[in-house]
């Protein structure tokens, strides 16, 4: 039995035995008022007195049905407690009682939540990816299978103990209200596998995967991930620039501190950009942004020269700071 599979019945266990004991206090109290006819207090403090063995002192069932009611009670009663003391205190023990609670906190919280992003995998990746995320005030779920990782490393955010390629783990995490996922597993095979539950539990998300080699990234297309990116490669070429081009790579610490942003901004209907030519839109003068690229539609033009008209729908992609891009989003709104 797996870790996420232990945790499940465990919190059942513990929910169940709370839930008889509940149950004999309530069938307990309602049973000494109707064969007793004593008030609700009395009959419940008899009920407490009985399943508590703390015995009645000068109060006790006068009649023979109470009596047997009482002695089934005493059996009941004493049988849920020790039940529920025995489960309890073994998770106590194992360190485990706590977590329960807080995952049942952590899955209320993700459950009230939409348009958020899921990351799945808390490894050096995920955590670099969540801070991003988060600084570009995004709302985000963490999946991971490892408890001791999330109780570390991501105890202010909310998060999902269990295997990310579970429908079952994806559902917890709202996959169905999510607007993106990131697979940032080691392993191909896996981030395929939750790519393609995800996207067969909500066509709509946008999944951004990792991969570890070429056959990896092929695969991860044909299961609909909308970007994949490998890693390493990604770093070995950086790690070349800085050698070829030192020049170049000497401003990389410029993005790394968010002091430069690359930034997607939609051109809205009645913009005061829309159907005017990039070099008469006043973007540069009044924004300071650096328009490198246009999107319209499925194309996407790269450099886009002077006289190139911008129109409505069109995504500038752009380079600038967070204060000139929003500068754009307010000049590419609608009027």
């Amino acid at each position: 039995m797996n870790s996420e599979s232990e945790k499940y019945w465990d919190t059942l266990n513990v929910k169940i035995a709370i839930m008889i004991f509940v149950s004999t206090l309530l069938l307990g109290g309602i049973g000494f008022h109707l064969i007793e006819d004593v008030d609700l207090v009395t009959s419940f403090y008899w009920t407490v007195s009985t399943v508590t063995t703390v015995g009645y002192g000068d109060i006790a069932p006068h009649t023979q049905l109470g009596k047997i009611f009482a002695s089934v009670l005493m059996v009941v009663g004493v049988g849920s407690i020790f039940y529920a003391l025995t489960l309890i205190g073994k998770n106590m023990v194992e360190g485990r009682l706590w977590s329960m609670l807080r995952g049942t906190e952590k899955e209320k919280i993700v459950k009230k939540m939409s348009d958020h992003v899921i990351i799945c995998g808390y490894g050096r990746i995920g955590q670099t990816i969540a801070e991003d995320l988060i600084g570009a005030n995004e709302k985000v779920v963490i999946v991971d299978n490892r408890e001791d990782i999330l109780r570390r490393e991501a105890v202010n955010l909310p998060y999902i103990t269990g295997d990310a390629t579970s429908e079952e783990c994806l559902e917890k995490a709202n996959i169905r209200k999510a607007k993106g996922l990131f697979a940032t597993f080691a392993d191909d095979s896996v981030n395929i596998l939750v790519t393609l539950n995800a996207k067969d539990l909500n066509p709509n998300v946008r999944v951004i995967s990792r991969a570890a080699n070429k056959d990896g990234v092929k695969h991860l297309k044909r299961a609909k991930a909308e970007a994949v990116v490998l890693p390493e490669r990604e770093g070995g070429l950086r790690m070349s620039k800085s050698f070829l081009s030192p020049e170049i790579s000497s401003m990389d610490h410029l993005f790394q501190e968010g002091v430069i942003k690359t930034g997607a901004v939609k051109v809205q209907e009645n913009s005061g950009v829309a159907n005017i030519a990039l070099a008469e839109s006043g973007i540069r003068e009044n924004t300071g942004v650096m328009v490198m690229a246009i999107k319209s539609g499925k194309k996407i033009i790269t450099n886009p020269e002077p006289k190139k008209k911008i129109e409505v729908g069109d995504m500038l992609i752009v380079l600038g700071t967070a204060k000139q891009i929003q500068k754009l989003e307010e000049l590419t709104s609608s009027a």
